[in-house]
């Protein structure tokens, strides 16, 4: 099998699809993260990305890079999407990743009307 590196691959998918803007900075977000992932880590073989690489990656994320578990979770969710194609594409045969779960937390989302963002902005002028 011929063994493909995950930076052609990469620009082989954002290429392919009819993506967003947000996606696409999406990929190439997680493709700048891997690469620098391989910094401390060494070349990734895309065929041989198993448990004990995504534990090695969630490491990387948590401690050198200080993520969050929910940019965490969303990285690692993009990056299995990202293998999921290339498994579908016969770039790789093996799907260990596919029981890696991905943990998120529930977060509570707080909004606030733009009439009460204006009147904040109005108090930003005052030199307390």
């Amino acid at each position: 099998m011929k063994r493909f590196t995950k930076i052609s691959v990469f620009d082989s998918r954002v290429k392919e699809g009819n993506w967003t803007r947000s996606t696409t900075q999406r990929y190439k977000m997680i493709h700048k993260l891997l690469k620098e992932f391989e910094k401390f880590y060494g070349f990734i073989d895309l065929e041989l990305i198993d448990e004990t690489w995504f534990a090695e990656f969630k490491n990387f994320c948590e401690i050198i890079k200080s993520h969050q578990v929910n940019t965490l979770g969303r990285n690692l969710g993009l990056l299995k999407t990202f293998l999921n194609y290339c498994l579908k594409k016969g770039f790789i045969t093996n799907s260990v990743f596919k029981e890696v779960p991905v943990r998120r937390e529930i977060t509570k989302q707080i909004y606030s009307r733009q009439e009460n963002i204006e009147k904040l902005s109005f108090f930003q002028s005052f030199k307390f």
